[in-house]
């Protein structure tokens, strides 16, 4: 055979292996998918159950319980005002006996017990609340859904940590060719190195990158447009190219490179696109 047949047919092996191993990954992704899906639909039933327990709960107690209402504390503090009340009513009788004639002690009596009566039945109603199986249903309900969020928060973690393991291993194997073709297209005086750190927003959780100068300092403000356009170049051209690529394809697609460079910066991606052909095809697009 020919070598540049030979050539074709180990980059088309490579690229089958890739594809291979790619859709291994792909399986793995879409099983982690379909366990989160279970779980979301896990989590939506047992907050479905939790409303008409809460609805259940919010009658018994003669009140709307919203979503930032703890049934829980709701019940203890009704059962704490009820015992309040209760030792009030008990202290109000022992002091009324001694200044109160016997009338006056006998009616207070009677409405204290009427009072007491209502009390215990409201006591009562929360208690039976507290042992019916609805009310323990809600205990076990509470718990599952503690377990199903951290079981999710688990997997979102592994799948935010496979992704920022992931750019941290293309960073460090693309970050020098990526300044060095910053550097020969941008040709910028103030900037003599250039360094890519990628880190983990802590709102988001995602992947976030920064370009910082020799100093370590936020490149963005100090760089004029023509200079982002070479950033940008470089970036994708020192991805494609660097020694870590997992790209399947021998060849990179650009349109039109060149719009907003002035015309150093065009010679100076000429001499880049001359050392990327060692790596890859190049293929241009131009108005």
């Amino acid at each position: 055979k020919k070598e540049w047949e030979q050539e074709i047919e180990n980059q088309v092996g490579e690229i089958q292996k890739q594809i291979k191993n790619l859709k291994t990954q792909l399986r793995q992704f879409e099983g982690l998918d379909e366990e989160y899906c279970k779980l979301k639909e896990n989590f939506e039933n047992a907050n479905k159950e939790m409303e008409k327990i809460n609805k259940q709960i919010g009658e018994a107690l003669d009140r709307e319980i919203a979503d930032k209402d703890d049934p829980q504390v709701l019940l203890n503090n009704e059962l704490g005002k009820i015992e309040k009340e209760f030792k009030k009513l008990e202290q109000a009788v022992k002091s009324k006996q001694e200044t109160l004639d016997k009338v006056s002690i006998l009616l207070e009596q009677m409405l204290l017990i009427v009072d007491i009566l209502n009390l215990e039945e409201k006591k009562k109603v929360v208690e039976q609340i507290q042992q019916s199986l609805e009310y323990q249903r809600m205990e076990e309900l509470r718990d599952q859904m503690a377990i199903l969020v951290n079981d999710v928060d688990k997997i979102k973690g592994a799948i935010s940590e496979a992704s920022h393991e992931e750019a941290q291993q293309k960073v460090s194997s693309a970050g020098k060719v990526i300044d060095n073709y910053f550097r020969q297209i941008a040709h910028n005086p103030s900037v003599s190195k250039i360094e890519f750190w990628v880190s983990v927003d802590s709102r988001t959780a995602r992947n976030s990158y920064e370009f910082k100068d020799q100093n370590g300092k936020d490149l963005a403000p100090i760089l004029s447009q023509g200079d982002l356009n070479a950033m940008a170049l470089s970036i994708f051209l020192g991805m494609a190219c660097s020694k870590g690529s997992t790209q399947p394809f021998g060849f990179v697609i650009l349109d039109d490179p060149s719009q907003s460079l002035g015309s150093e910066h065009k010679e100076k991606l000429v001499e880049v696109l001359d050392d990327v052909l060692n790596e890859r095809m190049v293929i241009l697009a131009s108005m």
